[in-house]
């Protein structure tokens, strides 16, 4: 498992291809001396849903770093 400042590293690079994208700087293809670079196009919508998991990891491992449950217990109310 990736470490809370590795996941925050890769989740400021996401937001910043997130900006590019929507400020129309994504590059399909490339020809340069002959020769043809092609990028893999990706939507606004995957690159959000990508930033989302990516938050969730990094809450995880913030609170696994700080021996933090991850998640809280959960309360039994039994209606009598």
């Amino acid at each position: 498992m990736a470490t809370a400042a590795e996941i925050a590293a890769d989740l400021v690079d996401l937001r910043a291809a997130r900006m590019a994208l929507a400020k129309g700087e994504r590059i399909k293809d490339v020809w340069r001396d002959g020769r043809r670079l092609i990028f893999s196009e990706i939507s606004m919508d995957q690159l959000n849903s990508l930033i989302r998991i990516y938050e969730s990891d990094l809450e995880a491992a913030t609170a696994a770093e700080a021996g933090q449950p991850r998640r809280r217990a959960i309360p039994l109310n039994w209606a009598n």
